[in-house]
């Protein structure tokens, strides 16, 4: 039993120093652009309290984007180009977008991936101006506790996804989605966002909506 013990101790400081390495090596490409981050909390609180299997996901998904900023730079392309960033990240993942989703991006959107089970898969470089979260946060805790909305603007949001999961809409659209306020609930910050979704897109995996595009627009209120 002691040596059983022995050797998960040992498994979650190498996974609780692969995590750490990723997150300072993700916060330097981050300055590089100008954006402040914060890789964890001390002692890893949310990271130390996930499966291995878990905390092994957080790692790759870290490894995973911080591969795509050094792609993206080795090509001579700035991290700041979401339509290079996220076609790049779509063509990693496997996921095939609609024809003419790229020619709506724009410089501001915040853009956002998520699956059909709700996960929070990719997120341009925008998306970090308006977060206070850490890397460790944000990877691992559901991003449904992570924000808070009206209740009605949470219907809205998931009757659009559900115009794409469960009735088959192949296009991008306006999801009507008006600006409304969101909230960071468990950040030091507590940062408050004016938010409008502009348009939601399917991604496919062998004709198959699997997961979705946002096009959003972010202002800070308060910071």
């Amino acid at each position: 039993m002691f040596a059983n013990h022995s050797h998960q101790s040992n498994t979650f400081r190498i996974l609780e120093e692969k995590f750490k390495v990723l997150s300072h090596q993700l916060c330097s490409i981050l300055a590089g652009e100008g954006i402040r981050s914060q890789g964890y909390k001390p002692g890893l609180p949310y990271f130390s309290s996930l499966s291995d299997q878990q905390k092994q996901f957080s790692i790759d998904k870290l490894q995973f984007y911080i591969e795509l900023c050094i792609e993206q730079n080795a090509e001579g392309y700035s991290l700041k180009d979401s339509p290079t960033f996220m076609w790049r990240a779509l063509k990693r993942i496997g996921y095939v977008p609609t024809s003419d989703i790229f020619s709506e991006i724009q410089e501001d959107h915040v853009i956002e991936i998520y699956s059909k089970d709700s996960v929070q898969i990719f997120r341009n470089l925008n998306f970090f101006k308006f977060c206070s979260y850490t890397f460790e946060e944000i990877l691992c805790i559901e991003w449904w506790n992570l924000y808070s909305r009206s209740e009605e603007m949470s219907d809205r949001i998931y009757q659009a996804t559900c115009k794409i999961f469960q009735e088959g809409c192949v296009e991008k659209f306006n999801p009507d989605v008006p600006s409304h306020i969101v909230q960071e609930t468990q950040s030091a910050d507590c940062l408050s966002m004016e938010f409008s979704m502009e348009l939601i897109s399917p991604l496919f995996v062998n004709k198959t909506a699997e997961a979705v595009m946002c096009l959003e627009r972010v202002r800070l209120i308060n910071s």
